[in-house]
């Protein structure tokens, strides 16, 4: 019986390994996520971030596709963000992170809601692959005056609301 039961939860524990199903773990302990059929998914940080801040394109091999949703929220000391491999942000992934100057996401396709809310330093915005914007993905960003989506098609409910130093947006 005993071993059965060893073989059994050890096999159990390599599916989990192997699948990351439920499991979350640190990157370069600066990192939390969530792997689920073989992508991975940013939901946090292990110490508040400060400067710039680089989401790294692979952990353990695996592509980082998706930040999390409230991953970043509050994070008052980021000035940048630059996610080069991140297809999709999370509601309120980055909400209120007042330092936040400039965000680089060029393979990102949607912004949740609140993506982006209330990060009141942000002025530019580079997402030129985004087609589906949530609402209020960057209402109530006081420095927000340039942002690039090239490609989208889906805007929510005051995306751009209360914005009012914005004076570009490529559509």
């Amino acid at each position: 019986m005993m071993k059965k039961l060893s073989a059994a939860l050890i096999a159990a524990l390599l599916f989990i390994q192997l699948f990351g199903f439920g499991v979350t773990s640190r990157a370069d302990n600066q990192f939390t996520y969530t792997v689920s059929g073989g992508k991975v998914t940013i939901t946090g940080c292990t110490d508040a971030p400060t400067g710039e801040l680089a989401i790294p394109e692979v952990i353990d091999g695996k592509p980082v596709t998706k930040i999390g949703a409230n991953a970043f929220s509050d994070c008052g000391e980021i000035t940048a963000v630059s996610m080069p491999s991140v297809e999709y942000v999370g509601e309120y992934a980055f909400y209120y992170c007042s330092a936040l100057t400039s965000v680089d996401m060029p393979n990102v396709t949607e912004i949740a809601g609140g993506g982006f809310q209330s990060c009141a330093a942000l002025e530019f915005v580079n997402a030129p692959n985004v087609k589906k914007i949530g609402d209020y993905a960057f209402f109530w960003n006081r420095s927000l005056t340039s942002v690039s989506f090239e490609c989208a098609t889906e805007l929510g409910t005051e995306v751009f609301g209360d914005d009012e130093s914005i004076t570009e947006i490529d559509l």
